[in-house]
């Protein structure tokens, strides 16, 4: 059985691309994924679980500085990290991945380019999501995952670094930040790494007091 690593690391190409199982709209799979995980169509049509679900980790950014983006990432059995990342995550959504796009699909570091489709999505923890991913070099990969985490990001008015209690749901002017600690979020002097300026009537590092 071919690994999808090997195929990649060795660079083989013109690899005859069939419909994955988990994918293909007339199988009788499209409601529940056959093949949880990281799987990939050899050139006899086999599906091969390259990465099963559970050594892989799904995280689901509702708001980063690219908009709404999933990251995946997990080991293979054969020692190989795999990290996937696509801000496609809308039904039917695409993403060209090349050396300038925000997604990208890295084995042990080595960027690999494609087209990846998105075919369901989700925005909390246990929602599913599929996607296709179609090399330059003509591996057609599935990933079939449930979301891990969702990570939140939070409003940062001032743009210090430290945001507000206000979850973002879009990039905003300032930005976003992954804290919400901020007990003034339009002063950009006060946040919890700032320095306190003792009985000055202001909790400047935001430690809920005036006075360390």
């Amino acid at each position: 059985m071919k690994s999808i690593l090997k195929l990649f690391l060795t660079l083989v190409l013109l690899v005859t691309i069939f419909n994955c199982d988990n994918d293909d709209n007339t199988a009788p799979n499209t409601n529940v994924c056959n093949f949880q995980g990281l799987t990939f169509d050899d050139n006899s049509n086999n599906v091969n679980i390259a990465i099963p679900e559970s050594n892989l980790t799904t995280e689901f950014f509702l708001a980063s500085s690219n908009g709404p983006e999933v990251e995946i990432f997990g080991t293979a059995p054969s020692g190989e990290f795999v990290v996937f990342v696509t801000i496609a995550v809308t039904n039917g959504a695409t993403e060209t991945l090349s050396s300038t796009s925000i997604g990208h699909l890295l084995v042990n570091g080595t960027n690999h380019f494609g087209t990846v489709t998105c075919q369901r999505s989700g925005t909390v923890v246990g929602d599913e999501f599929r996607f296709d991913v179609v090399t330059t070099g003509g591996i057609e990969l599935e990933y079939c995952v449930v979301i891990d985490t969702e990570r939140m990001r939070y409003v940062d008015i001032d743009g210090d670094g430290y945001g507000g209690t206000t979850i973002a749901t879009t990039y905003v002017a300032g930005g976003i930040s992954a804290f919400n600690t901020d007990c003034n979020d339009n002063d950009v002097t006060i946040n919890p790494g700032a320095t306190e300026v003792l009985n000055d009537s202001i909790d400047s590092n935001c430690n809920g007091n005036d006075n360390n």
